[in-house]
């Protein structure tokens, strides 16, 4: 990314920051404004324990993906993630995936969805024009 669009992020950005001293100075020298927050982000407070969560509600939780599926939009993540959550023990989650993608890759994410014995947990659809019946059904969007 070249320097102008740099700036222009950070000029447009409600704040710009950085989880060490030297890299705030050099882009305070650079683009301006730069706030250090100490020790990053807590990443103890997004833990889920899965043992209180496994049989917590058995109500299906539905997740949604839509757009191009392709190795750059995250597809392949969530898929691997909801492969180690069945091996984990929680059973009442459901993921959509629904857009169109290279032959090549859908095939490639169908298999490991076979494989791993996924098929009642990750349903891959193709485009859809309304997806207003999809967004109702699922809790949640992954984008």
């Amino acid at each position: 990314m070249n320097y102008f669009v740099k700036k222009k992020l950070v000029y447009y950005a409600d704040a710009t920051i950085a989880i060490s001293d030297i890299t705030v100075e050099l882009c305070k020298k650079k683009y301006g404004s730069m706030i250090r927050i100490y020790n990053g982000i807590n990443s103890e407070r997004y833990k889920i324990d899965l043992m209180n969560h496994k049989n917590h509600n058995e109500e299906i939780q539905k997740f949604l993906i839509t757009g191009v599926i392709s190795e750059a939009k995250g597809q392949w993540d969530a898929i691997k993630a909801f492969k180690y959550l069945v091996e984990e023990g929680v059973k009442n989650i459901h993921l959509t995936i629904l857009g169109d993608g290279s032959k090549k890759f859908l095939w490639i994410l169908r298999q490991f969805i076979k494989k791993n014995n996924l098929n009642e947990y990750i349903d891959i659809l193709p485009f859809q024009k309304d997806l207003s019946k999809y967004r109702c059904q699922a809790q949640y969007s992954l984008t």
